[in-house]
């Protein structure tokens, strides 16, 4: 398995968590508790923002001058996002459990971490 799927790999499940999160208001959970971030609304504001860019249209998705005067003005609204594209395929694997356990090549998280050293 070639380092960039590996990437790939790593990066649709951290979209899958923050989406699932997101859905369930539930965002601060996905923060390391280690980095003492108490402010839960700019959690979420900067989550949603993260799950804008990720749209499956580009025309859906914020230029990059929105997303900074998104992130500077909090009085500036946000729209919600939409489900981002293939989380329905990544909740099935994980609910098989082998996206846990396991990426479909057979290589386990501790493999796929190796690779991207």
């Amino acid at each position: 398995m070639s380092a960039s799927c590996a990437l790939s790999f790593l990066i649709s499940s951290s979209l899958q968590q923050a989406w699932k999160h997101f859905q369930s208001s539930t965002v601060q959970e996905i923060i390391d508790k280690s980095m003492e971030i108490e402010d839960a609304e700019e959690i979420q504001r900067v989550v949603q923002i993260g799950l804008l860019c990720t749209q499956e249209s580009p025309n859906l998705r914020p230029t990059m001058t929105e997303v900074v005067q998104m992130l500077r003005r909090e009085e500036v609204g946000l729209p919600s996002p939409s489900k981002p594209p293939f989380t329905d395929e990544l909740m099935e694997l994980n609910y098989l459990g082998s996206f846990d356990r396991h990426h479909p090549s057979g290589l386990s998280a501790l493999q796929l971490a190796t690779i991207l050293k």
